[in-house]
């Protein structure tokens, strides 16, 4: 009996699902993860029809409900980011559950696990970003415990008070304490990606508080980092000639000297 070779396909996906979010091309991460989800549903029906006649080898790096959940957990991040929070929800509550899936082995079943929990987190954040502080202190627990996650779960309290003003004052000194970054050198590009984008959103939150000499320092910090990951700087540029007047001389020098060592 010949067999039936699939599944080589999901993995790319998954690459190019992750240079799209690397890009913030939230759209695009909505088209890929559909086409992650159809294609890793399709395969996973057909295990389950063929399972027993040992006639299809699946080749992929993670278990099947890997990509499942994957596919549906970038498209809520795509849609969280788009502001369009029901799309977003709908997401996550698919991921959250997979009671239907009927293999057994451990590492579907760590994988099951594991977008529970993180269904639960990302609930949570979407409750932020609406204006709901009813979890606000069992989120902030969840960020300082998982130290991985504290720079990301930092920038989405920032822009949830930007969205809905969630009150976060009391929550500033957390700020300051991420506010300074290591050393760039044995930093991914991801992590000076996120780090950048928790800056630039703690100098608009600072602008907000009228508290300029700060959100300056920042950018003007953003804006010495940025070239190391080739990142946007039109915006840090903006954003500091908005607030210009408020710079002081040493501000402006160092702002002028970024400048010239740029081109």
């Amino acid at each position: 009996m010949s067999r039936y070779y699939d599944g080589y396909g999901l993995d790319s996906t998954v690459t190019l699902l992750r240079i799209a979010y690397g890009l913030d091309n939230w759209r695009e991460v909505v088209k890929l993860g559909e086409t992650l989800y159809e294609e890793s549903l399709r395969i996973y029906n057909l295990q389950m029809l063929t399972k027993e006649q040992d006639i299809v080898e699946i080749h992929t790096q993670r278990a099947i409900v890997y990509y499942i959940g994957y596919s549906r957990l970038m498209q809520g991040i795509a849609y969280q980011k788009l502001l369009e929070f029901d799309k977003a929800r709908e997401c996550i509550l698919q991921y959250s559950d997979f009671q239907w899936i009927k293999l057994t082995n451990q590492e579907t079943l760590n994988e099951i696990e594991f977008y529970s929990d993180i269904a639960t987190i990302n609930l949570i954040v979407l409750d932020l970003l609406e204006g709901n502080a009813t979890k606000l202190d069992e989120y902030v627990a969840y960020i300082q415990k998982s130290k991985g996650e504290i720079i990301s779960g930092l920038l989405t309290l920032l822009e949830a008070n930007r969205l809905n003003n969630l009150p976060i004052k009391k929550l500033e000194y957390l700020f300051e304490e991420h506010r300074s970054i290591g050393d760039t050198t044995v930093m991914s590009d991801i992590d000076i990606s996120y780090y950048l984008k928790f800056s630039f959103e703690l100098a608009l939150y600072y602008t907000r508080s009228n508290n300029d000499p700060d959100a300056i320092d920042i950018l003007l910090n953003c804006l010495a980092i940025s070239p190391k990951i080739n990142h946007n700087k039109i915006k840090y540029v903006a954003l500091f000639e908005k607030t210009r007047d408020q710079a002081t001389h040493a501000q402006i020098s160092f702002y002028k000297s970024i400048l010239e060592g740029m081109l």
